[in-house]
């Protein structure tokens, strides 16, 4: 008996706030990359084949990926919002083995530039 695709990746969803009023920034773009991708690299290349998967934010800061994460990998995490510093983490979503089906990520502030 082989597993449905579902059950062996995971919905990630989150919100983009202002590090400071702590509210929602809308029309941020959130991508997540490839695994085999590093952070540096897609900086100085921005090639599209490089996102595993994307987002952008709704009115209220809130996010959910377009493409489910599958489970045991790790994915490095870019936030870009005009007028505000851009968030580049390394292994940012690391998604274990047994991650629920859906994860709601902590608020994620961004600076002011």
């Amino acid at each position: 008996i082989g597993r449905r695709a579902e059950d062996t990746d995971t919905e990630i969803s989150g919100q983009i706030v202002d590090a400071n009023t702590r509210k929602g920034i809308p029309d941020a773009l959130v991508i997540a990359l490839r695994p085999d991708i590093r952070v540096q690299d897609f900086l100085r290349q921005q090639k599209r084949e490089m996102i595993f998967s994307s987002a952008r934010t709704d009115r209220n800061g809130r996010f959910t990926l377009d493409r489910q994460l599958p489970k045991g990998q790790a994915y490095g995490l870019l936030v870009i919002a005009r007028g505000y510093r851009d968030l580049a983490i390394e292994s940012a979503l690391r998604v274990t083995a047994n991650a629920p089906e859906q994860a709601q990520l902590d608020p994620i502030p961004l600076q002011r530039e």
